[in-house]
């Protein structure tokens, strides 16, 4: 209700500018520091209604992690999972697999589903990027569980990938009893196949 007159107050003192019809603060600390000292109950309140007013902006301007964040703060699970997926990808495409394999791991915490297929994506997805910044340990439990996925659903091409994959990462991970038993499993799953 008194926006003006706190807007009024952070633009004398030099915390908030104002720049082409724009209010943004001056640095990105004090933004953290206002928004840590509000209460959990008032952050999901204000984090929603900034989704309900600006969700169509972010994403005409592609801000997928202004979404995120925001997402987070308003416990929107289904909203993070989404567009950490999509910003998932997208960053793995351009080679940032730190930030990918965050993305992918910030989807599985917020994923409240139970569609294996979406299991699947998130898992592989995370496996895939931690094996590409040397997380094999990481990569190998969240492969593991995929392919416990694969497995009740009878699809043998997906298994035996798991099982593929499963191979190389145990290689690289130093373990070749491990690597040479999956490599085995996945060869004799696809034996009988055309």
């Amino acid at each position: 209700p008194s926006c003006v007159e706190a807007l009024e107050l952070s633009l004398e003192s030099g915390i908030i500018l104002h720049e082409q019809n724009k209010v943004f603060f001056k640095h990105e600390l004090y933004r953290r520091t206002i928004e840590a000292s509000l209460s959990p109950l008032l952050r999901v309140s204000l984090n929603k209604r900034i989704l309900d007013l600006f969700l169509n902006d972010f994403e005409q301007k592609k801000e997928i992690e202004r979404i995120i964040h925001h997402a987070k703060n308003a416990n929107e699970y289904e909203l993070v999972t989404h567009y950490a997926l999509i910003a998932a990808k997208h960053t793995s495409c351009i080679g940032a697999h730190i930030e990918s394999a965050k993305l992918y791991f910030s989807a599985i915490e917020y994923y409240q589903g139970h569609d294996k297929n979406k299991l699947h994506e998130l898992y592989e997805g995370y496996a895939y990027e931690c094996y590409l910044i040397n997380k094999h340990k990481d990569a190998i439990i969240y492969m593991n569980r995929s392919l416990k996925l694969w497995e009740g659903q009878e699809d043998i091409e997906r298994s035996s990938d798991c099982m593929r994959f499963l191979s190389r990462l145990y290689w690289v991970d130093g373990n070749r009893k491990q690597a040479e038993s999956f490599a085995k499993q996945a060869i004799d799953l696809l034996d009988d196949q055309p």
